[in-house]
């Protein structure tokens, strides 16, 4: 019974870390199928968050961590739609950025 009731709250848990990092809303579906798509698109982003805190376990950064840091990279693309000319500028990456890219881009 204890296990049972510690590995509810450990779910509970999950979903309340997620809820946070994620700013879900209330789900207001209807259809089954809408809430189906819903939950598998919950237990995705879950699973993909899970992943990422495992791949950079020995860092000491959190999940949720990562991501803000990682997201302030990117790569702006213009193009003139008169002259055709295209042109690209991507922002350098900091080190926490490129060790945290290290961590998860690896081969195992």
């Amino acid at each position: 019974m204890v296990k049972k009731y510690y590995a509810k709250d450990t779910v509970e848990r999950a979903f309340k870390w997620m809820k946070g990092i994620f700013s879900l809303r209330p789900v207001r579906l209807w259809l089954l199928s809408h809430v189906y798509a819903h939950i598998k698109i919950c237990y995705m982003a879950y699973a993909i968050l899970a992943t990422l805190q495992y791949r950079i376990r020995k860092t000491g950064i959190s999940g949720p961590d990562a991501l803000d840091i990682i997201s302030r990279g990117y790569t702006v693309q213009l193009k003139d739609q008169e002259s055709g000319l295209e042109w690209r500028a991507e922002v350098e990456l900091s080190r926490r950025q490129e060790d945290i890219r290290n961590l998860v881009y690896t081969t195992r």
